[in-house]
């Protein structure tokens, strides 16, 4: 048991890069090309519509997540 806890992130700021990083590796399985990705998520403007796509998704399940 204290071994769970000593690897358990501690504060605030480590669970969210630690989410972070869970919802991007889910992110580029679900989506590996930027061809996977809805017409919707995609902005043709940004400089790596992909990266911009990443973002977009991490943001809504972090949000997501935090609100329910």
């Amino acid at each position: 048991m204290q071994k769970y806890f000593e690897e358990q992130p501690t504060t605030r700021p480590e669970q969210v890069a630690l989410l972070k990083e869970k919802l991007k590796a889910q992110f580029k399985k679900r989506f590996p090309t930027l061809d996977d990705i809805a017409p919707g998520w995609k902005n043709v403007k940004a400089p790596d519509p992909y990266a911009y796509a990443m973002m977009n998704y991490v943001y809504t399940r972090l949000f997501r997540f935090m609100t329910y």
